[in-house]
C-alpha cells in the first residue's frame, strides 16, 4: 500500500526536478511500471511540446494497446515482460528524445544504457516472492539506478530522487552523502566456507592457522577492529579477534570435512579431496555441493530434478501474475510432485524451477516473456551443476548410475528431448513437440525425411498454410 501511495507524488517530483528534460521512474514490478505509466499518460501534462509525428511513428510499431496509448502521450513503460520488439521501440523512442518519461524496472538499469537527466526511484523495497515478502533493494541495484542520472554529452549534471519511508530516510541520506560505511559480508551464509575452499583446493591453506592468516588480509579483519559489535564481538584485543576468527575458520573447515571435501590428518593439517576441486572448478556453492555429495548411488532423473530445483542459485521468485501459467505448464511436464495432483499449486521458487527445467525439455511456449527468459537462463546453471554431479560421480563417489542419469538429463536439457521416442525434429528452433508429433504421424521422423519432403508435404502434415511452411 505504501508503494502504491507513492504514485500520487510522482507528477510533482517530475515537475519540480526534471527541468523539462527526460526522466526515468524506476518501479519494482512489471505491473507497477504499466500502472504508473498509464496514470501519468492520463493526468500529467508534458513539460515541453511533443513531436506528435514521431510519437505516432513509434506507437504504430507496437501492437500492445496500453503501450500505444502511453507512447502517444510521450510516456512509456519498459520491463522484461515486454516482447523484444516492444522493448526496442521504447528504447529507440527514449534515445531519440521523443519521450519525456519512462517507467521501468531495475532491469533497465542493469542491462540497457539509457541515461536520463532525472532518475526517480519509487520505493526502496521490492516483493521477492512467496516466503520472502518485501525486502530492501540491494545497494548495487540502487547505485546502478542512481547512476542513470545525467546524460553524457547532453547534461553537465543529473538529479536522482529516492522515495522511501521515514524510517529509512536517514539511511539513504547517509548513502547519498557518502557517509555509509562498507562492512564485510565474508561471514554471511557460507561465504567464508566457499572462499576457504577455493584456497584449500589450490594448496594455499593447509591448516586452521593458515586460514586465519588468509582472513587477516581481507576487509573483514580491518572492519572487525573498527566495528567489532557489528560482527558479534565484544572486544577489540588481538587475542580476542584471533580466537574469534579461528573459531569461524574451524567451523568452515568442519563443514568441508562433513561433505568429504577435505581429508584431515592427525597433526591438524588437511588436504583437498575430489569434492573440493569440483566445487572450486565448477563454481559450485557449498549447499549445492552438499546436495551433490548426498545423492543416492542409484539416483534417477527425478532425484536430479529435485536436487537442481532446490539450488538457490538457479531459482527465481514466484510472481503472482505468473502462477496461472506455471500451474498450466505443470500439468504437461513428465515428472510430478508427490501427493494428490489436483491440490498441487506452484508457489515456491523450488517448485517453479522444477517446472521450468522440464518445460525447457518440452519446449513449452510460455506467454509471459519473463518466464521464457527465465526458462532459458536456468539452463546455464543446470548444465554447470550437472557437470559437477558427473565429475563427482566419476572421481568421488564412483556412483555409475548417478553419472549415467546426470549425463542423460544434461543431454535432454541440451537437446529438448527426453529420449528417442520424442523424435528429433523439435531440436529445430520453432518446432514444438506437438508439431513433431504431427510430422511423425505423417512419416516425417528424421532430418533426412524433412529434407526429402516437399514444402507442400510439410505444410499438410502441420495443417498450416504454404507460406508458413
Amino acid at each position: 500500500l505504501f508503494d502504491k501511495s507513492l504514485d500520487q507524488h510522482v507528477p510533482s517530483i517530475l515537475k519540480r526536478f526534471s527541468s523539462g528534460r527526460p526522466a526515468i521512474v524506476f518501479c519494482h514490478s512489471k505491473k507497477e511500471t504499466e500502472t504508473l505509466a498509464s496514470e501519468l499518460s492520463k493526468s500529467y501534462t508534458a513539460p515541453t511540446k511533443l513531436n506528435d509525428s514521431e510519437l505516432r511513428k513509434f506507437a504504430g510499431q507496437t501492437n500492445t494497446a496500453s503501450l500505444q496509448m502511453c507512447l502517444l502521450r510521450g510516456i512509456a513503460f519498459h520491463h522484461a515482460g515486454l516482447d523484444a520488439s516492444d522493448r526496442r521501440v521504447v528504447e529507440e523512442a527514449f534515445t531519440s528524445g521523443s519521450l519525456f518519461c519512462l517507467c521501468a524496472t531495475s532491469t533497465l538499469a542493469m542491462g540497457v544504457n539509457l541515461p536520463a537527466f532525472l532518475v526517480v526511484i519509487k520505493g526502496t523495497s521490492a516483493y521477492r516472492g512467496t516466503g520472502n515478502g518485501h525486502q530492501d533493494i540491494d545497494m548495487g541495484t540502487l547505485l546502478q539506478m542512481v547512476g542513470r542520472a545525467g546524460r553524457p554529452g547532453f547534461d553537465k549534471s543529473g538529479t536522482a530522487v529516492i522515495m522511501t519511508d521515514s524510517l529509512s530516510k536517514t539511511r539513504y541520506e547517509n548513502i547519498s552523502q557518502g557517509l555509509k560505511v562498507v562492512e564485510s559480508h565474508l561471514l554471511d551464509s557460507n561465504n567464508l566456507t566457499e572462499c576457504l575452499n577455493n584456497e584449500i583446493s589450490q594448496g594455499v591453506i593447509t591448516c586452521a592457522e593458515e586460514a586465519v592468516d588468509w582472513v587477516k588480509h581481507s576487509l573483514l579483519f580491518h572492519r572487525i577492529h573498527s566495528n567489532p559489535l557489528y560482527y558479534g564481538l565484544r572486544g577489540r584485543g588481538d587475542d580476542i579477534i584471533h580466537s574469534f576468527l579461528l573459531s569461524k575458520c574451524n567451523d568452515s573447515i568442519t563443514k568441508l570435512s562433513n561433505i568429504r571435501a577435505i581429508l584431515e590428518q592427525d597433526d591438524g593439517t588437511f588436504s583437498p579431496d575430489a569434492a573440493s576441486h569440483i566445487m572450486s572448478r565448477n563454481f559450485i556453492d557449498f549447499e549445492t555441493m552438499k546436495s551433490i555429495v548426498k545423492l543416492p548411488h542409484d539416483c534417477g532423473p527425478l532425484q536430479l530434478l529435485h536436487m537442481l530445483s532446490r539450488c538457490e542459485k538457479i531459482q527465481t521468485p514466484v510472481r503472482r501474475a505468473e502462477k496461472k501459467e506455471l500451474n498450466e505448464a505443470y500439468k504437461l511436464v513428465k515428472y510430478k510432485f508427490e501427493g494428490p495432483q489436483s491440490k498441487i499449486r506452484i508457489q515456491t521458487p523450488a517448485q517453479k524451477a522444477f517446472v521450468l527445467l522440464q518445460s525447457s525439455i518440452g519446449k513449452h511456449n510460455f506467454r509471459d516473456a519473463s518466464l521464457r527468459r527465465e526458462m532459458s537462463n536456468i539452463l546455464d546453471g543446470a548444465f554447470r551443476i550437472l557437470a559437477a554431479v558427473e565429475d563427482y560421480a566419476r572421481v568421488g563417489s564412483r556412483h555409475g548410475q548417478a553419472l549415467y542419469s546426470s549425463t542423460l538429463l544434461r543431454r535432454s536439457l541440451y537437446s529438448s528431448l527426453w529420449g528417442e521416442k520424442d523424435g528429433v525434429l523439435n531440436q529445430i528452433n520453432g518446432i514444438s513437440h506437438e508439431m513433431t508429433k504431427k510430422l511423425t504421424n505423417n512419416g516425417i521422423k528424421t532430418f533426412a525425411d524433412a529434407m526429402n519432403s516437399s514444402t507442400e508435404d510439410i505444410a499438410g502434415a502441420l495443417n498450416v498454410t504454404h507460406s508458413f511452411a
